[in-house]
């Protein structure tokens, strides 16, 4: 079997272990069924590593469509290199995690069988944040990109709120949901903008945003920098991270960390460094504004506000700030006249 075609099966080995795990964790069986959602999730983020690295290797782009719905498309998947560079990074942080989870995963009081067996419907949302994660970055049409970032923010505010939370649990899921849905909202309307001017295929936009007026890209770049880098932990956006973080149990709080916020760098290199483009100065100055702040007051943070768990809320407003400021120097080398 050549890397082409081993690739073309692995999507639905994904799916199927996706949907094994989620079945396990509804299943009554306690601690056995939460380990067996967790030992499938890993197997299907091992799959995702595999897949990734064939699509890098020069299997070429996997797509693949699920579902029509009155002739539309429900999720049209493509796969092409950069998304897998991030699948490659889900796959690997997502089975070192998973695994974790497995012993990780809470045990029901041994006094009380009832409860040691009682399925953990909350569980559903760690494949579905897993499977959503996968879609956001292979997604190859506007719509699909929406369903699997909206599922991914459900699914890992569900995981920070848990069945039984705490006061403290419930502010955090508050906060992060509004953030990020106030976010999505500036996506969604840039997506509108571009979808009415050239369709929905991802791989269109290049042509479609450029082909724009001035305003009209400066108030895209606007949404989408806004949008994108809430996710990506960017100063003063930021605001989520030391609230949700420290209440989501340890695997989730690794994906988030990890893999989530890096979902915001994904936006910012798929649609604004390659859909729209080089552009005028200020857009490079306001992604080098926010990198470097991000990057410097994550730092001033950790080492002043000592937060329970310090390295998360510092290390990710940090790298994503690095990384910003590095879209920056892409853009200028790419463009000089952009700087």
């Amino acid at each position: 079997m050549d890397a082409t075609t081993a690739a073309g099966w692995l999507p639905p080995f994904i799916g199927a272990l996706l949907a094994l795990s989620a079945l396990a964790a509804v299943l009554p069986g306690g601690d056995r069924s939460r380990r067996a959602a967790y030992a499938a999730a890993a197997l299907a983020c091992g799959a995702m590593a595999v897949l990734a690295v064939l699509v890098l290797g020069g299997a070429g782009p996997v797509q693949f469509a699920v579902g029509t719905v009155l002739g539309f498309t429900l999720l049209d998947v493509r796969l092409d290199r950069l998304g897998a560079v991030f699948v490659l990074m889900l796959g690997v942080v997502g089975a070192m995690a998973s695994s974790y989870a497995i012993g990780y995963a809470p045990h029901g009081d041994p006094a009380d069988e009832a409860s040691a067996r009682r399925p953990e419907p909350v569980l559903v949302a760690y494949p579905l944040f897993l499977a959503s994660l996968f879609l956001v970055f292979a997604a190859a049409d506007l719509v699909a990109f929406l369903v699997a970032w909206e599922a991914m923010a459900v699914a890992s505010a569900t995981l920070v709120v848990g069945a039984r939370p705490t006061p403290g649990q419930a502010r955090a899921g508050y906060v992060y949901l509004v953030l990020t849905h106030l976010a999505t909202a500036a996506i969604v309307v840039a997506f509108a903008v571009l979808a009415a001017a050239g369709g929905t295929a991802i791989g269109g936009l290049p042509a479609v945003a450029r082909a724009m007026d001035g305003p009209t890209r400066d108030v895209l770049f606007v949404l989408l920098a806004v949008g994108f880098a809430t996710k990506a932990g960017a100063v003063p956006l930021h605001v989520w991270l030391p609230r949700a973080h420290p209440v989501a149990p340890s695997p989730v709080s690794a994906l988030m960390s990890a893999v989530m916020v890096k979902a915001g760098i994904y936006g910012l290199v798929r649609f604004v460094v390659l859909a729209l483009g080089p552009g005028p100065e200020w857009w490079g100055l306001a992604v080098l504004a926010a990198g470097a702040a991000s990057a410097t007051l994550g730092v001033l943070y950790y080492l002043d506000r000592k937060y329970p768990d310090p390295p998360i809320f510092g290390r990710t407003p940090e790298e994503g700030g690095v990384i910003m400021r590095v879209i920056c120097e892409y853009q200028a080398y790419a463009e000089p006249s952009a700087m």
